[in-house]
């Protein structure tokens, strides 16, 4: 059992480090160009997903349907996502990301991950594979305990 505690507070230590450092970087580079967070998580989503319709984008931020077609609104006259009709349903409007919602998107999550290549480049060869090694281990076991996340 002790093992497991020290496990857990060396775990939380670590992504509270990572998740502080890396997404400053990330969130930094979003605020740049002019994008909020909830804007930032729209474009995420579309770009995890694909295509969506609004209500999917609602649902997934818990917020209501008037407050997303606003976010929507605007980051459609941004120039950052478009809106076009499902083609499956005619009263379905699709949100898509644009190449300019795209190259932001793509920017920032560059600039999280230079803060992952540069933490990388303190690491030696020995120690670039243990903790390979673990990261590995750690994605098998989250993906056979909560395979529904994946979907």
């Amino acid at each position: 059992m002790q093992q497991s505690k020290a496990f857990s507070e060396a775990f939380r230590e670590w992504s509270e480090i990572f998740m502080g450092r890396s997404m400053h970087r990330f969130m930094m580079r979003a605020k740049e160009s002019g994008i909020s967070m909830p804007q930032i998580g729209t474009l995420m989503r579309i770009h995890r997903q694909g295509a969506l319709p609004v209500s999917d984008i609602s649902k997934e931020m818990g917020t209501t349907l008037a407050a997303t077609s606003q976010l929507v609104e605007r980051l459609v006259q941004q120039g950052l996502i478009t809106r076009t009709e499902d083609p499956n349903d005619r009263r379905v409007r699709l949100i898509a990301m644009t190449d300019k919602g795209r190259a932001i998107l793509d920017a920032s999550l560059r600039a999280r991950q230079q803060w992952i290549d540069d933490l990388a480049g303190t690491l030696t060869p020995d120690e670039l594979t243990t903790v390979t090694d673990a990261l590995h281990i750690l994605i098998t076991r989250a993906r056979a305990i909560d395979p529904a996340s994946e979907a």
